[in-house]
């Protein structure tokens, strides 16, 4: 078998796939490693705000693992403790990004036959402060306390994805997650770690066993299976990774996916994010003001360039840039 090859899936089960991010591939595979006696290791929400790692070794507590977070997971000592269960014979399914998994394997120091790696695809790690400082401000604005969040709603369709905001009171609040202002700062590369935009592991030669994603352009067959609820596509990267798909096929649609079509159907598969230009502006100034108006200044202009960060090429009077108004000249005024 040549490595890597491509395939796009969905689970069997339709309400598996409406509680997944997408085809709900992750599910089915974490859940046969439950099934022979392993454990799985994976991102869950610690509270409303916080994500962590955390290990499980029963099939209600893949529940946990679910979905996609979109806040930067704190691995702690799971690391530790997935070392302490491959000496001890156990079979271990770890997932996470890219960057997790080499931390993993450096942390490990050497090939475990009872390892399996599984990375989500990545857009880029945020800084959690930021929604923090979102979710503060909100709390305050409704007097309500945020109980969870989905990021990845699909009740209107899994193209359409909504971001749903649960509160104490019993309210919530759903926009669209191409609208949502602090997941908007994500997408534009303004909210995310430096590092990321020179992220060694977003190639197509990947780290882990498995790598998961979106099959955004996906129009075989299998649409028919997932009920506009969402289509995995599954890079499988390893030996160990096509034994993974092969333990959980029974319980999955899979049909062998173009390269170049599925790469093209997902950038971050081996691209790594675009920083913004407004990066440095916004890192500078969204711990100094509101999130309401530094979301606004951010999203509703163009690029956003701190004063100390530009060059004076020319100095002009306030009458030299009237005359050249009253000119119509093609001149272009920086003011």
């Amino acid at each position: 078998m040549k490595y890597p090859y491509y395939v796009a899936s969905c689970s069997k089960d339709i309400n598996n796939i409406e509680r997944s991010s997408s085809g709900g591939v992750f599910y089915e595979v974490a859940s046969k490693i439950i099934y022979m006696g392993g454990v799985v290791y994976g991102a869950a929400f610690k509270d409303s705000k916080r994500v962590e790692h955390i290990r499980v070794d029963t099939i209600d507590d893949i529940e946990l693992l679910r979905k996609s977070k979109y806040l930067m997971s704190k691995v702690n000592d799971t690391f530790y403790l997935a070392k302490r269960d491959l000496e001890a014979g156990k079979i271990v399914l770890f997932s996470g990004v890219g960057c997790q998994i080499a931390a993993l394997y450096n942390v490990l120091g050497k090939d475990y036959t009872n390892l399996f790696t599984c990375e989500v695809v990545c857009h880029g790690a945020p800084d959690n402060r930021v929604f923090l400082k979102y979710i503060k401000e909100k709390e305050e604005d409704l007097t309500d306390e945020l109980i969870s969040i989905n990021f990845r709603d699909k009740r209107i369709g899994w193209k359409e994805n909504l971001i749903t905001e649960y509160y104490k009171s019993g309210k919530y609040q759903s926009c669209l997650s191409t609208e949502h202002p602090v997941h908007l700062l994500y997408l534009k590369g303004i909210n995310m770690q430096k590092g990321c935009a020179e992220c060694r592991f977003a190639s197509k030669k990947r780290i882990a066993d498995l790598t998961l994603a979106d099959y955004w352009q996906y129009e075989g067959s299998l649409a028919q299976y997932s009920n506009d609820q969402g289509i995995s596509l599954v890079s499988v990267n390893t030996e160990k990774g096509d034994k993974l798909l092969k333990w959980a096929h029974d319980d999955l649609y899979i049909e062998i996916a173009k390269e170049d079509n599925a790469l093209e159907s997902c950038r971050h598969m081996t691209n790594p994010p675009i920083l913004s230009s407004s990066y440095d502006s916004f890192v500078q100034l969204f711990t100094k003001y509101k999130f309401s108006f530094i979301s606004d200044l951010f999203l509703k202009y163009g690029d956003v360039i701190t004063a100390d960060k530009l060059t004076i090429i020319k100095k002009q009077e306030h009458y030299d840039i009237d005359e050249i108004f009253k000119n119509d000249t093609q001149e272009v005024v920086y003011i």
